[in-house]
């Protein structure tokens, strides 16, 4: 039984201080909307027709909709943002509600990323293929959390948009809490790990030794 408990505990501490590679997610941008738009600008820096509106479903809540329709983007983030690691994560809330002359389930709500206003820009999540999107998003009245990571050695700006090449009109299609994250690879470790564990082992091991011969 005691040498069960010894040999647990060095084992213990083994993994304790193992650290393998973790995955560090660093927020570069947030808007969840409930104060302005000063964030974000239009195509090469005017005017775009982002507003803030009441959430259909929480009147206690503030989301993004659009007053028109648009291509290219619509709304930019107004920094730009770069990563030494070139890896990074886009999440957002959406929802698409039908209204009088839309379409269900291809409403129009688009995002993505860009290298300048617009620039050259890549969507990752809509609601039809238009433009190489990802046909995610869902337009079923109900809030969605999306969230998708691509890499990029350039400096980017998030963009979203009610497209004009869909089926719905503006102002069907919102979005909330759009946050960018850059995605680090980091290694917490004990310095000297393998000469430190062996030290330790061999003193633990020598002491339990001792202990065991007592016995």
């Amino acid at each position: 039984m005691f040498r069960a408990k010894i040999f647990a505990f060095i084992s213990f501490l083994v993994l304790g201080l193992s650290s393998p590679s973790q995955a560090a997610y660093l927020t570069l941008f947030f808007d969840d909307f409930e104060s302005g738009l000063s964030q974000w600008v239009g195509k090469e820096g005017e005017v775009h027709h982002g507003q803030i509106v009441t959430d259909p479903l929480d009147s206690e809540n503030m989301v993004l909709n659009f007053t028109a329709l648009n291509g290219r983007g619509d709304i930019f983030s107004s920094n730009s943002f770069l990563s030494a690691s070139g890896s990074y994560r886009l999440s957002f809330d959406y929802l698409g509600i039908a209204q009088a002359g839309s379409v269900p389930d291809n409403l129009g709500g688009f995002a993505g990323y860009s290298f300048g206003l617009p620039g050259a820009h890549f969507w990752l999540g809509g609601t039809s293929d238009a433009s190489n999107a990802i046909p995610a998003l869902e337009d079923d009245g109900v809030w969605h959390s999306y969230s998708f990571n691509f890499a990029t050695m350039n400096s980017l700006r998030v963009m979203l948009e009610d497209f004009g090449g869909s089926l719905g009109v503006a102002g069907d299609a919102y979005f909330d809490n759009v946050r960018l994250e850059t995605i680090e690879v980091s290694t917490e470790s004990v310095p000297e790990p393998r000469n430190f564990l062996s030290l330790l082992s061999l003193g633990v091991i020598c002491g339990a030794g001792r202990l065991w011969k007592k016995k």
